[in-house]
């Protein structure tokens, strides 16, 4: 069974191919094109999740060192 992201490179790639008149010696190119946008956007998601976290965690220890201080 393919991996979520194999599979969205894989629809990707083919569509390439579609938009391209379905060329007969450019797979490869298709997929590393995939590869690379679907890379890209997973990328971006992904330090945008870190960033939130980070986020999140600095917000509680800001309102933790507030807490402390008023005791």
């Amino acid at each position: 069974m393919l991996s979520d992201c194999e599979q969205s490179i894989r629809e990707r790639a083919y569509a390439i191919w579609e938009q391209e008149g379905r060329p007969h010696d450019r797979n490869m190119v298709h997929w590393l094109q995939a590869e690379s946008e679907i890379g890209i956007g997973n990328l971006v998601r992904s330090t945008d999740a870190r960033d939130a976290r980070k986020s999140s965690r600095a917000r509680r220890a800001t309102h933790a060192n507030r807490i402390n201080r008023k005791v």
